[in-house]
Formats: C-alpha cells, sequence, structure tokens
C-alpha cells in the first residue's frame, strides 16, 4: 500500500458532458476536446504525451499571481474544492469565478461535489421528513448541476465516506432519514438537471480498488493526492499506476503549494518545486 494522504479514487462512464445552464448566468462555451497547458514540458503536457487526458489541479481560488502562472501552466483540467459544496453555492460566486477561469484558458472542470455528508447548511441537517429531504436534495442538485456544464462526483467519497472502514453506510443525515434510497434520488437528480452529464462516485483508495475489479467501469482517476513530506517514491507510484491502467484518465493533485499546511504537495510555500514535482517531471 502506497503511504499516501490519498482521498479518492474516482469511477465513471467518461469525461465531459453538455447540458443548458439556467438563464440567471450565461455559461461559457465548454471544452470539448483535450485540455491544455502553456508548458510543454509541464506535468498536465508530459502526462498527456502518454496519451491520459489530464493531470489535474484541486483547488478554489488562485492566491497570487505566482499561482495562477503555475495553474495555467502546469494543469489541463481544474476541480473546486470546497466552492461547489453545499454550505458554499446557492450563491455561486466563487463556483463561478473558478469555472470561467478554468474554461476560459482551455481547461476541462470536474464538479465536486453535489452530495456528502459534511459542509452541509444547518437547517438541512434538522430535516426529518423523507419527502422533504428528497425533494430539497433534488432541488439542490437541480440548482448546481443545472448551472454548469461539468463533471460531477454526486456523491463525495462515494464508498470511502459514504461507507464507514467496517463496510456500513455511513450515519449521515441523508442516511438517517432516506436510507439507501438517497444514493439513488441523488443520481436520479444528477441525471434529470443534466441529461448529458457523466455522473461518478469519488471513492477511499482501498475501497475503490475493491469496486473496480467487481464493477463494470469504463473510466477512472487518481484524484485530491497529497503525500506525507511530499515523498517522491510514493508520487512516482501514483503516476505509474495510472499509467499502467489504461482505463485512468488523469492524476489530480491536492492543491499547488504548502501554504498553510505541513508538506505534501509538489511545490513549497515559495511555489518553488519540490523534489516530488522534478521527479514526475524527469519520470515522464
Amino acid at each position: 500500500m502506497i503511504a499516501l494522504h490519498f482521498r479518492s479514487v474516482w469511477l465513471v462512464a467518461i469525461l465531459l458532458a453538455g447540458a443548458n445552464s439556467p438563464s440567471s448566468w450565461s455559461s461559457p462555451s465548454p471544452v470539448v476536446s483535450a485540455p491544455s497547458a502553456s508548458n510543454p514540458s509541464g506535468l498536465h503536457s508530459k502526462l498527456a504525451s502518454h496519451g491520459k487526458l489530464y493531470f489535474q489541479l484541486k483547488n478554489d481560488l488562485l492566491p497570487s499571481v505566482e499561482a495562477a502562472a503555475i495553474a495555467l501552466a502546469e494543469f489541463g483540467a481544474a476541480t473546486p474544492e470546497n466552492s461547489m459544496k453545499w454550505d458554499a453555492t446557492e450563491c455561486f460566486t466563487q463556483s463561478d469565478v473558478l469555472v470561467e477561469w478554468a474554461v476560459g484558458n482551455g481547461k476541462l472542470v470536474r464538479g465536486h461535489t453535489l452530495v456528502w455528508h459534511s459542509q452541509l447548511p444547518s437547517w438541512v441537517t434538522q430535516i426529518t421528513d423523507k419527502s422533504t429531504l428528497a425533494e430539497v436534495i433534488e432541488n439542490h442538485i437541480a440548482a448546481v448541476a443545472g448551472r454548469y456544464i461539468t463533471k460531477w462526483d454526486v456523491c463525495k467519497w462515494f464508498c470511502g465516506e459514504v461507507l464507514t472502514e467496517s463496510g456500513s453506510l455511513r450515519n449521515s443525515i441523508f442516511f438517517k432519514v432516506l436510507g439507501e434510497d438517497f444514493i439513488t434520488v441523488s443520481f436520479q437528480a444528477a441525471r434529470k438537471a443534466d441529461s448529458g452529464a457523466v455522473l461518478g462516485g469519488s471513492n477511499g483508495l482501498e475501497k475503490a480498488l475493491g469496486i473496480a475489479a467487481s464493477a463494470p467501469v469504463k473510466e477512472l482517476a487518481i484524484t485530491e493526492v497529497d503525500v506525507s513530506n511530499a515523498n517522491p517514491a510514493d508520487y512516482i507510484n501514483v503516476v505509474k499506476a495510472c499509467l499502467s491502467e489504461p482505463k485512468c484518465v488523469g492524476v489530480s493533485a491536492w492543491g499547488i503549494s504548502n501554504r498553510g499546511r505541513v508538506p505534501l504537495r509538489l511545490r513549497d510555500i515559495s511555489y518553488e518545486p519540490r523534489p516530488a514535482y522534478n521527479a514526475i517531471i524527469n519520470f515522464l
């Protein structure tokens, strides 16, 4: 087992799809071809040269000119870390900024996340009626999924956090009120909101490997990766795992630098490449 802070493997059917955005927001034209990055020797370009679709960044805001330049040069796709979670949407100020930046710069966008047990408005956690909660889920997903042309993981951490370590469903507000039906309600609501979207779920690594072995998975991605002390060998193992699996479309890094955090990421507090970054570039 790779010693990672390895949050998820994303299991889906295929990548990007379209839908009509509501008239309240004018969506930029979607990316319909492979994404781009301005550095031909950077992470995305290197991984794409091996037939993969993207090296992806998971981030909400680009806090500096340096961070924005790195994101533009190094990554082919973007995922919001928190700005599309339930407590951060409706209004959509932060997520609109991220989507506009990504699509305007030729990047793919992976929606994250429509339904998750955490970061909920307090009023949602107080609902006890089944029909009310189902309607609230449907309305929320219609508002978010109907707003953007993107790819979504409908149930965040579909196995790693929807399930406990013992394999039972997590005792979230959704499970308490709706039981297992909340998963069906969520996916059906997303399909209704965007009939062309590709729907998927995120899974903790240990669980996802078992699912991938037993389910008809057409595509997967290694997402939300950071590594203790940014160990180069562990990062290389992640990239190798994707390259060795034909269904793996890409790898997603959790953030750009180590600002405010222990050393986990590919760049240091000054945005300088860490040894793990150089190791990946040299390997690819």
